[in-house]
């Protein structure tokens, strides 16, 4: 299992892993209803299985049943994001008052809640489904609020590089200190967590290579050349 400073790679190989299992699932299947009664299965599953894993298995797999129900929940509860657009002061309201409470009772209370998907751990089967899905409507509903332009195009270019910005957050602050024997108190680590990734994520983006290879974005220009190169 990676850990310190290169500890954030294994989400990706979870990540692929649940896209392909959603995927060649949804292609066999073609049965909704089937495919949302796989996905609680497998939440219910992965939750066990996770109780009596005594170490991570490679890639996470040991995850990715209970991914991949968070997976269906999400590609399935498109319309009922609709339903809460259509009533989003009344929505935004009551969601904000529900995550306050939880919050106050994480703090103040003996309540005990963890997710932590990387070492498999979720404290409780039921909170686990409902508090990620509370919080992610509320921050959905939230951001329906950001009318500025500068703001707004400010969050969508750190919505459009997260990959970098996980990635490179911890190894860019793990340099820093490195470099300048300083400790980071929690604003300057969020500083550079943010304006080191961006700035790489801009500056690999000019180049068709660095686009493709860092970035993950398909160049035409590249697969063009490929194929002329394959033909001859």
């Amino acid at each position: 299992m990676l850990k310190g400073n290169f500890a954030v790679f294994w989400f990706i190989n979870c990540f692929l892993l649940t896209i392909l299992c959603f995927t060649l699932i949804k292609q066999g299947l073609k049965n909704d209803i089937l495919i949302k009664t796989l996905a609680a299965v497998g939440i219910i599953f992965g939750y066990a299985l996770n109780l009596y894993l005594e170490r991570p298995l490679p890639w996470n797999i040991n995850v990715v049943p209970y991914t991949f129900g968070y997976f269906a929940i999400g590609y399935y509860s498109k319309g009922v994001l609709y339903k809460f657009e259509r009533k989003r002061i009344l929505s935004t309201v009551l969601l904000a008052v529900i995550c306050a409470v939880l919050i106050y009772l994480g703090i103040f209370t003996s309540f005990y809640f963890e997710v932590d998907l990387k070492y498999g751990v979720v404290s409780n089967l039921l909170l686990g489904i409902v508090v990620p899905i509370l919080f992610t409507l509320f921050i959905l509903m939230l951001s329906a609020y950001v009318k500025n332009g500068t703001v707004k195009r400010l969050l969508t270019h750190i919505g459009q590089n997260t990959l970098p910005i996980m990635y490179l957050h911890i190894v860019a602050n793990f340099i820093f200190r490195k470099t300048t024997e300083e400790a980071t108190n929690l604003y300057l680590f969020l500083l550079i967590g943010l304006a080191v990734p961006l700035l790489l994520a801009l500056l690999f983006k000019k180049y068709e290579l660095t686009n493709m290879l860092f970035l993950g974005n398909n160049s035409k220009a590249l697969w063009s050349y490929g194929r002329r190169k394959h033909i001859r």
